[in-house]
């Protein structure tokens, strides 16, 4: 059986210390009786970027209507295939910066490598 360490200021445990510099944790001097606590900082913010998301999607899907609406030729397969091709390096990079991103790199270049590519693909 282990023996706890009684709590010293020098010696503080590490869940103590995440919990005390934690901005998400409600501390008891921070509520008034009668009055519901904030919700967390990193809540408030993970709703903001879902109603960001969710914005962003809803923009993409009316603007795809109502160009199919307003042009007979836009849902057409040539069309699409025009702007699959068109999206393909674009979707090329994509994935490899969410490879980058995943694994715990940042990488900057890629802006200037693909420009790079674009100005040696116009001399060749």
């Amino acid at each position: 059986m282990r023996s706890r360490k009684p709590p010293n200021a020098l010696h503080a445990d590490k869940d103590s210390v995440e919990t005390a510099l934690s901005p998400d944790v409600a501390r008891p001097e921070e509520t008034r009786p009668g009055s519901a606590a904030p919700p967390p900082r990193g809540i408030r913010l993970k709703a903001l970027g879902n109603v960001r998301e969710l914005a962003l999607a809803l923009v993409v899907i009316i603007a795809f209507v109502g160009l199919a609406l307003l042009n007979n030729r836009f849902f057409t397969e040539d069309n699409l295939a025009v702007t699959a091709v068109g999206f393909a390096p674009l979707l090329i990079v994509s994935i490899g910066m969410t490879i980058a991103l995943i694994s715990g790199g940042f990488d900057l270049s890629v802006g200037g490598v693909v420009a790079l590519t674009a100005v040696c693909l116009i001399y060749c």
